[in-house]
């Protein structure tokens, strides 16, 4: 019932879906538009993705259609040749807006779209409802996305999205199944192996900061990071159990310092009071951009935190890294790569609910990670240290 009644209000709002855009089946693919709405790790799984489609189509123009939330990760990626910015519906928690808002927007955005005339558009969300329509709003005779509820009124060819699958992966087997479908120039065969991180993620570019503001730590023979927020409130660890591993790792001989966006500075304050270790230094503020984060993640010997974009550019980079995980799946957004260097760790006995709680004001998660020890924390480290 729901998705009828979101295909009424599409149609309603958005006169050009009256009319299901037809696929074209012939032309050359000049155009292409990929649509990931997402946060930063989901933009840093999807790179694999746009590499295989640029290496299967390089003479195509790849335009990437991303949210302000996502878009440093792409902004430097050589792939896409240009970026367009919406700020997707249901994506950063938007309780409360106008109802009829997202289909507003959808029509607008497929507007301007439309005069871009592409020749082919995927999603690469697996529910992304909302970027199929706009495909078929803006009139992109070739679409593509996963065969998920919601999906097929909009999309022209649809995959299978596999459960238990990494994100990786998954955008992987999208991209391979249009490649072959839309005849995309002769590439080598793909290989994936999560384990090697094979294809390897691409990491934003890293941009070094005021050197100033990392006195003590830059310098330091064993460094840490501690990056523990997320747009999620409920993936959240505990305030007293960062404090008591960032008091336990100091007096370990680790330099540590926390990071986070300004909107984190209370979470990160409240973790610094927790520890009362007048050694511990706060990078809130200090690192202008993803790009600078980058480099503060580039330079450190371990990098510990909960499942967030900035712990998967630590991947990226090659860093020891930590996640925490309760309410997200790591079987799907875990680690890529080598899973003894980069290591997910979940409390015995918890499982993953793939409930979030994007956009809400909690500095602590729910029951799973809650559930997280010091001890468990400090065992993992221990190994890797």
């Amino acid at each position: 019932m729901k998705t009828l009644l979101r295909g009424l209000l599409l149609r309603l709002t958005n006169p050009a879906l009256l009319v299901k855009a037809a696929r074209s089946s012939s032309g050359e693919i000049k155009r292409i538009l990929v649509i990931r709405p997402d946060h930063l790790g989901d933009l840093l799984f999807a790179t694999p993705a746009l590499a295989r489609l640029r290496e299967a189509f390089p003479a195509a123009h790849i335009t990437g259609l991303v949210g302000p939330w996502g878009r440093a990760i792409w902004q430097d990626n050589p792939n896409p040749d240009t970026l367009r910015v919406v700020a997707f519906p249901g994506i950063a928690g938007d309780k409360g807006r106008n109802p009829l808002a997202p289909y507003n927007l959808l029509r607008n955005t497929a507007r301007e779209l439309s005069r871009e005339k592409y020749d082919l558009g995927v999603t690469l969300r697996f529910d992304h409802w909302w970027g199929a329509a706009l495909l078929a709003a803006a009139g992109v005779p070739r679409r593509w996305g996963y065969d998920t509820p919601g999906m097929g009124d909009w999309l022209t060819n649809m995959v299978p999205y596999r459960p238990g699958k990494h994100e990786v992966e998954q955008n992987l087997a999208l991209v391979e199944a249009l490649i072959e479908g839309e005849h995309g120039a002769h590439i080598a065969p793909l290989e994936i192996d999560r384990n090697r991180g094979i294809p390897a993620l691409t990491p934003p570019r890293a941009i070094a900061p005021d050197l100033g503001a990392l006195a003590g730590w830059a310098d330091a023979p064993r460094r840490a990071i501690i990056h523990p927020g997320t747009m999620s409130s409920n993936k959240l660890w505990t305030v007293q159990g960062w404090g008591e591993v960032a008091k336990q790792l100091v007096a370990d001989g680790w330099a540590v310092a926390l990071t986070g966006s300004p909107d984190e500075r209370p979470l990160v304050q409240a973790i610094l009071a927790s520890a009362n270790e007048p050694s511990l230094l706060t990078l809130v503020g200090a690192t202008a951009n993803i790009s600078q984060l980058a480099w503060v993640l580039g330079h450190a010997n371990l990098v510990l935190g909960v499942d967030n974009g900035p712990l998967h550019i630590a991947d990226a980079l090659g860093k020891e890294t930590l996640h925490l995980y309760g309410p997200s799946d790591e079987t799907i957004w875990g680690p890529w790569g080598d899973p003894q260097k980069h290591r997910a760790l979940r409390a015995p006995g918890t499982h993953p609910t793939s409930h979030l709680e994007t956009g809400s004001p909690g500095m602590e998660g729910g029951p799973e990670m809650r559930a997280i020890t010091v001890d468990m924390v400090m065992r993992v480290i221990d190994r890797e240290s």
